[in-house]
């Protein structure tokens, strides 16, 4: 008897010892639970979050974009106006080469005038006959008539042989 009653205190300990182990357990389960429960209402928030920053990251990426394009806007208005500005510095610097010529050419045109006034001053009066002027223009002008005739006669003889030879 002593040995069924020692089994049986021994059933009752352990009967003690697995049920505060099993509520242990359960402690822990409903503890995990809770972790759980923890985690993934942390997960929703960071999810959230994560959410946000993603739209953040959109936005910030087509704000970018968009500073892209207008740089580039720029950049182009930029360049556009550098070649303007080098077409009319161009021409600015053509015209004043141009003038300078000018100027240069004046005084060399007036330093010949000059010097013609002054070879003039020296031989006196000249005067030109008006009559053998006319005479030598209507010399010339007759003999480039004779000249265009003889050309002209020319031309038809060759094509009366043309014609003939046919």
């Amino acid at each position: 008897m002593q040995l069924a009653q020692i089994q049986a205190i021994r059933a009752d300990q352990d009967k003690i010892s697995v049920g505060s182990q099993i509520s242990f357990i359960y402690t822990l389960i409903a503890v995990d639970h809770h972790r759980a429960l923890l985690s993934k209402q942390e997960l929703e928030r960071s999810k959230a979050e994560l959410n946000a920053l993603r739209s953040q990251v959109e936005n910030k990426r087509k704000e970018i974009e968009r500073s892209k394009d207008e740089t580039k806007r720029q950049l182009d208005y930029l360049h556009s106006l550098n070649k303007e500005f080098n077409s009319t510095l161009m021409a600015r610097v053509m015209l004043e080469v141009e003038l300078q010529r000018f100027r240069e050419e004046l005084v060399f045109t007036r330093a010949i005038y000059e010097e013609e006034c002054n070879d003039l001053a020296l031989l006196g009066t000249y005067q030109i006959d008006v009559g053998q002027f006319y005479r030598d223009e209507l010399a010339r002008a007759v003999a480039n008539i004779k000249k265009d005739l003889e050309i002209l006669a020319h031309a038809r003889y060759q094509e009366w042989e043309g014609k003939k030879k046919k």
